[in-house]
């Protein structure tokens, strides 16, 4: 008597289930990948969207590529992306007006919500090391590295980091050098990732995550920082725009306004002590280096207040005088252009172009004034290529 039928079917559906996820995992998807509009990206690793990154001329760059690291201004967070056609592969960040100027591949490493040490260190290395286990990939060192320093909320993740790792009582400690620098490194060691076991098999990836945000809920738009706080009556924050006195919003992000002098000195601490880290690592040892300074919202406009209305991290007053705002953000660009060139990175400093470019138009919003909008990144960018090609 033959066996049951049913057997013999079901084995051979899952050989062609199989079989067709093998061509596609295989032969097929490596060439999907990098012409993934948008909205699909969602579905892959944070690590593996860079393989689909749309600012190079394929999944991997060409050797000498721009390395962005940072926050979400490094990725390119802001009413640009905000305003594209998701189902595309549009331009929206600085990464791809560098590209079109240097007319060299531009990857951004960049993280929403990242301090210095998961910004500068942990995210790019660990999607370096991800890139670089890809046996179907290869990853080349890259020539330029740029460090975004975002006046207006690094400096507060550095100080939410310290405080998720360390007794209250010990962190004032943290100013002195050698200090951060065992934090930084302690956190780098902790925090970055090897690659894990199964991360060739990127389309079965894919497939797991796609399925997981069809059963949860849809891919997430734009990430979102701390919530601003109630909408007050009146706009307290006014600026010279093209030769009129206009209002900006209320919760603009400031230079760090909020911290003390205490505060500062121990977020100060973490950054120059993540830049003598990144300095020395074995992954950029032949790239060249650089900090940029991007300045916060209140410090781009010229203020026509007296006193601003700044977002912070932290419960407490949110009003604060408008000469402070310009007061603190000279001191913090001090701060960061001698952390940057006392470890060998170079300083670019493109707030002139951006407060020139404030004057005439807003390069921030209108929905998302947190971040540039597409004139405020294209004059950035523009900035940066010019520098480079000094």
């Amino acid at each position: 008597m033959s066996g049951h039928p049913w057997r013999g079917n079901l084995l051979l559906l899952a050989g062609s289930v199989l079989l067709a996820y093998l061509v596609f995992e295989f032969a097929l998807f490596p060439g999907i990948l990098p012409e993934l509009p948008l909205n699909k990206q969602e579905y892959l690793s944070r690590e593996a969207r860079i393989l689909a990154q749309s600012s190079k001329d394929g999944p991997t760059p060409r050797p000498g590529y721009i390395a962005l690291l940072g926050d979400a201004s490094a990725s390119g967070m802001g009413d640009w992306l905000l305003d594209v056609d998701p189902a595309a592969r549009p331009d929206y960040a600085s990464a791809h007006v560098l590209y079109q100027f240097t007319h060299r591949d531009v990857l951004s490493f960049g993280r929403t919500r990242a301090g210095s040490v998961a910004g500068i260190l942990v995210q790019p290395l660990a999607s370096l090391r991800f890139l670089r286990s890809l046996w179907r990939y290869d990853m080349p060192t890259p020539g330029t590295v740029l460090v975004y320093f975002c006046e207006g909320n690094d400096l507060a993740e550095n100080l939410r980091a310290v405080q998720r790792r360390v007794p209250p009582g010990e962190i004032p400690g943290l100013a002195d050098p050698a200090r951060a620098r065992e934090f930084v490194r302690a956190m780098v060691e902790e925090e970055t990732p090897e690659p894990p076991l199964l991360a060739n098999l990127l389309f079965g990836r894919f497939l797991l995550k796609a399925a997981g945000r069809a059963i949860l809920g849809g891919p997430r738009g734009q990430d979102e920082d701390q919530a601003a706080g109630p909408e007050l009556p009146v706009r307290i924050n006014r600026a010279s725009v093209d030769g009129a006195v206009v209002e900006l919003p209320n919760y603009l992000e400031g230079p760090a306004l909020e911290l003390s002098d205490a505060e500062l000195a121990v977020a100060l601490a973490v950054l120059d002590a993540s830049l003598d880290e990144l300095a020395g690592r074995p992954e950029f040892a032949s790239a060249g280096k650089a900090v940029v300074y991007l300045p916060s919202p209140l410090s781009c406009y010229d203020l026509a207040t007296d006193t601003v209305h700044a977002q912070r991290a932290t419960p407490g007053e949110n009003r604060f005088p408008a000469k402070l705002a310009r007061k603190r953000g000279e001191y913090i660009a001090r701060a960061v252009r001698d952390a940057a060139l006392a470890h060998g990175l170079d300083f670019i400093d493109p707030r002139p172009a951006l407060r020139e470019a404030a004057r005439a138009a807003f390069i921030h919003g209108p929905r998302d004034w947190r971040h540039l909008n597409h004139t405020g990144y294209t004059v950035l960018a523009k900035a940066i290529a010019a520098k480079l090609a000094q």
